[in-house]
């Protein structure tokens, strides 16, 4: 057959062939130009995403607008790949951070322009959630009660440490091993820092509660039976969480006091009421404090794309 068709001198067989090539090669062509504009696709899809994640930081919408655009040519797209932003907003509520942006580009077509179509649309969508994290907190101690003399540590854990780091001491100080008629005990409080107190860059904070019995009101052994042989209690240890009342209501035994979890950043006071003597005291009426925290940043432990 092929001999035939080399034989062949009326040419019907080449121009046959001819027009049968012309689909296969549109065809083929147009394959190419898909390929090559959903691999442009993806790779927006991949900056999108990216500058989604760059703006999420900034707090004011317009500014990061501007940081998604910088972002998105910082990754090689330019005039020529006719980038629209068809929309982009950044919300805070309740304490989460949400961004979402749409962005349509155009590809040039190489192979299907002889069909009569150059370029053709195509469109991303993204969106980046996140948790705001405390920044700082104004610890404001606002009641104390009593026999025993309580210093109550606030402390930080910093990145890649295993050091905690004391940020702040409040102390109350028993004057007298009495009961008022108003449940109360005489004493006062002091405070080593005042106003807000930036926790810097942590992975948590948490308190301390060390006790000593100046009036020798309990023997040892009550004393090591409800703190244990070093009398003190930490908010960040689940073997203790039974010996903490919390706003009146008691923590079960392997339940920490979790300040991140616990402090909101959109609720500006907060009030908490301690009592860390279950038995030997009424539950509520040992270390009040009002906290008022701030979030100025996005955590980025909490950072995620959900698009």
């Amino acid at each position: 057959m092929f001999k035939n068709f080399c034989r062949d001198q009326s040419g019907n067989i080449t121009v046959i062939a001819a027009l049968s090539f012309l689909p296969i090669l549109a065809i083929t062509g147009a394959a190419v130009d898909i390929s090559f504009a959903m691999n442009k696709k993806q790779t927006l899809q991949d900056a999108v995403d990216t500058a989604a994640l760059a703006a999420i930081h900034e707090p004011n919408n317009r500014k990061a607008a501007r940081i998604f655009i910088k972002s998105l040519k910082a990754k090689g797209f330019n005039a020529e790949d006719k980038l629209q932003v068809k929309s982009f907003k950044r919300v805070e509520s309740r304490g989460k951070v949400t961004v979402k942006a749409t962005v349509k580009g155009t590809h040039d077509l190489a192979f299907s322009a002889v069909l009569g179509r150059s370029e053709t649309d195509y469109e991303v969508a993204t969106s980046v959630v996140g948790s705001k994290k405390i920044s700082s907190i104004r610890f404001v101690p606002t009641f104390g009660s009593g026999y025993l003399n309580k210093e109550f540590e606030l402390w930080v854990v910093r990145p890649n440490s295993s050091i905690s780091e004391r940020l702040a001491t409040y102390t109350w100080t028993s004057s007298a091993p009495i009961t008022l008629p108003n449940g109360s005990s005489p004493g006062w409080l002091n405070s080593s820092r005042r106003g807000a107190i930036d926790l810097g860059n942590y992975t948590e904070f948490y308190m301390t509660t060390s006790i000593t019995d100046p009036w020798n009101t309990y023997t040892r052994e009550q004393m090591v039976e409800v703190y244990g042989e070093d009398f003190k209690l930490s908010s960040r240890e689940p073997g203790h969480g039974d010996h903490f009342f919390v706003n009146g209501q008691q923590l079960a035994i392997n339940e920490q006091v979790n300040f991140t979890r616990d402090f909101s950043c959109d609720q500006r006071n907060q009030d908490f009421e301690w009592e860390d003597a279950p038995g030997l005291a009424v539950p509520g009426t040992d270390f009040r404090f009002r906290v008022t925290a701030k979030c100025d940043a996005v955590d980025p432990e909490t950072i995620r794309i959900t698009n």
